[in-house]
C-alpha cells in the first residue's frame, strides 16, 4: 500500500476531459502491478439514489477517500481525484 502511495505522489497527473483522474489512477495501478478495485454502496430511493465509493488497493480499504455522487461514475471519479490530491498535498 505504501508503495502505491509513493508512486502516486511521484506521478504527474493531468486534469483533462479526455483522460480522467480515474482513468489515470487505474492505468498507474495496472502498470505497477497494483490491484485497484472500488467499493460501491448506494442509499436512498430509486429516483434519488446517492452512491458512495472508495478504493480498495491490493485488498486494503482506503475508506479515507470515500466520496459520494448521484451516480457510480461520478462518485468513482471524485474518489480518484481525492486520492491524488490528498496524497500529493494539494488539498486536505
Amino acid at each position: 500500500m505504501a508503495d502505491f502511495k509513493r508512486i502516486i505522489m511521484a506521478h504527474s497527473f493531468i486534469s483533462s476531459r479526455k483522460k480522467t483522474y480515474l482513468a489515470q489512477l487505474s492505468e498507474l495501478a495496472s502498470r505497477n502491478g497494483v490491484t485497484l478495485e472500488w467499493e460501491e454502496m448506494s442509499d436512498g430511493p430509486d429516483h434519488h439514489t446517492i452512491w458512495q465509493v472508495y478504493p480498495i488497493v491490493n485488498g486494503q480499504k482506503w475508506t479515507m477517500y470515500i466520496q459520494a455522487a448521484s451516480n457510480k461514475k461520478d462518485a468513482k471519479e471524485k474518489s480518484a481525484e481525492d486520492v491524488i490530491m490528498k496524497l500529493r498535498g494539494l488539498y486536505i
